[in-house]
């Protein structure tokens, strides 16, 4: 199955209240709540939502947002990742219950001998980012990101090298604990099994298969007067030249529902076999029953897959209320969501820009409203 273009009544959507829904986006950015947004949801292969409000960035001036414009999905990047190392699995290149030493020998310290790659892709590997953040704050002050292969320039190495001698905070596979530092080691085992760059193994080995033509780690120049940018901040992470495994890729609403409906189908998008069955059903099963854990609010962390939360019975502010036991996701810095709700056949993605810190994102509210909008099972 692939996307398509449809309308709501097709697949059993109330067009009413998807109208609802047009004037709730349109206030939140008349009103602040949200600069820009795009949202696009499916269901059964059938896209019945998508739509975009507000501008590329604060200038007054600032083109509008369109369906193609390109957004920051900060952590969902992690799914990327995951998915990466699970390619490999099913090449035969990485072991998930391996040792990550047989990959990185440098990864020594007391304990660390017991650090497995699922450890790893679950946040349960002992791995603390307080112990990094700030010898990671200091480094990152220096980069000027010359144009090197990630693993060339200097001040990734440098981190990567903290990564692996800083010590583990507890015994691997005993606590949750969400680390990004963690999952840029994915990327450099990623970058030692396979001979390429983080960066080139991504794209070649799951954004193009896919048709995921406008998802970049360092968008080119001729489409970064697509990207939204109402943010201020110390890097301008569209350009980095040295791409981060845990967080800082950019794609499209309709790039990200093409990945999240590859996973609907189990592996499979149109013609295209991305992914064995047997490997999606890995990736959204619970992998950390019985390890417990808090989130960086503070709310018990919920299950997880490989590299996607499973928000099933967890008790967590702001999460809709209505997502079936069965749906699986992944959030993002700067307001971004994808979801996949295997029970209402639904695929959804809302990227957004910024929210300021007097707001709440109110993405709860809108899933909610969405999977309301159904009327036919």
């Amino acid at each position: 199955m692939q996307l398509r273009q449809g309308l709501p009544n097709e697949v059993g959507v109330s067009p009413e209240r998807i109208r609802r829904i047009f004037t709730m986006l349109r206030d939140w950015v008349s009103n602040g709540t949200l600069p820009a947004v795009s949202v696009l949801v499916a269901r059964r292969g059938t896209i019945f939502l998508q739509e975009s409000f507000g501008t590329l960035g604060p200038d007054p001036n600032s083109p509008l947002v369109k369906p193609d414009t390109i957004f920051g999905i900060g952590s969902i990047t992690k799914v990327f990742t995951a998915t990466a190392i699970m390619l490999l699995v099913e090449d035969g290149l990485v072991g998930l219950n391996r040792k990550v030493q047989e990959y990185i020998p440098e990864f020594k310290g007391e304990g660390k001998e017991e650090v497995l790659v699922s450890h790893i892709v679950t946040h349960t590997s002992g791995m603390s980012d307080k112990e990094i953040r700030a010898l990671e704050d200091k480094i990152w002050g220096k980069v000027d990101f010359p144009s090197l292969e990630p693993t060339e320039h200097p001040i990734q190495r440098e981190f990567l090298n903290i990564c692996y001698n800083a010590p583990l905070a507890r015994p691997p596979g005993t606590k949750f604990e969400y680390s990004n530092a963690a999952y840029d080691m994915l990327g450099e085992i990623i970058r030692r099994v396979s001979g390429l760059s983080f960066d080139t193994f991504t794209r070649e080995h799951v954004f193009l298969p896919l048709g995921m033509q406008d998802t970049y780690f360092s968008v080119p120049d001729k489409h970064r007067d697509r990207i939204a940018k109402h943010y201020v901040s110390q890097i301008d992470w569209d350009v980095i030249e040295s791409p981060c495994a845990g967080g800082c890729a950019f794609s499209t609403a309709m790039d990200m529902a093409i990945f999240g409906q590859t996973f609907l189908n189990k592996g499979h998008y149109g013609d295209i076999h991305f992914l064995s069955p047997a490997t999606v059903n890995a990736m959204i099963s619970n992998q950390t029953l019985g390890i417990s854990g808090r989130l960086t609010g503070g709310e018990i962390a919920p299950p997880w897959g490989v590299g996607w939360i499973l928000p099933s019975g967890a008790r967590l502010r702001n999460v809709p209320a209505l997502w079936s036991p069965q749906s699986y996701g992944h959030t993002g810095g700067g307001a971004a969501a994808l979801w996949i709700d295997p029970t209402y056949e639904i695929v959804g993605v809302v990227l957004s820009d910024f929210i300021r810190k007097d707001v709440v994102w109110p993405g709860d509210i809108l899933i909610d409203v969405i999977i309301a909008s159904i009327n036919e099972m």
